[in-house]
């Protein structure tokens, strides 16, 4: 969010800091708004997805510090029924061999994430 508002802020400087505006600099305009838009609809999805995820942890384990560390570290790619298939299944039936090498990549922080949420929830009062 606040990376948003920085881009729209630098772009506002820049669009109106000159008076009179070209059509090239009203088009530049048009495309930073919808760049802008599609941001803040993908932040709006991230959000949707983190509530979700906490919510399904939260009826599975009742545990609001953990799951909140839960949907707030664990990599966009995965739901929390994909969380479960990480940390109780092997690569090997988890299908890991076929996944794509970003999709590697953000599996292989899972547990790293789960050790954090497991330590963050120890210390929660």
């Amino acid at each position: 969010m606040k990376m948003q508002l920085a881009i729209g802020l630098f772009l506002s400087c820049l669009t109106f800091g000159s008076h009179p505006q070209s059509l090239e600099q009203l088009d530049q305009r048009a495309h930073a708004d919808k760049a802008i838009d599609l941001l803040n609809q993908l932040q709006a999805q991230v959000d949707e997805q983190a509530h979700a995820m906490k919510y399904e942890c939260l009826k599975a384990f009742g545990n609001s510090a953990f799951c909140g560390c839960l949907s707030s570290n664990l990599p966009v790619a995965f739901s929390f029924a994909d969380y479960i298939a990480i940390v109780t299944k092997s690569k090997e039936a988890n299908g890991y061999a076929k996944l794509t090498p970003d999709t590697k990549k953000a599996y292989d922080t899972v547990p790293s994430v789960r050790e954090k949420c497991v330590a963050q929830a120890r210390s929660a009062p």
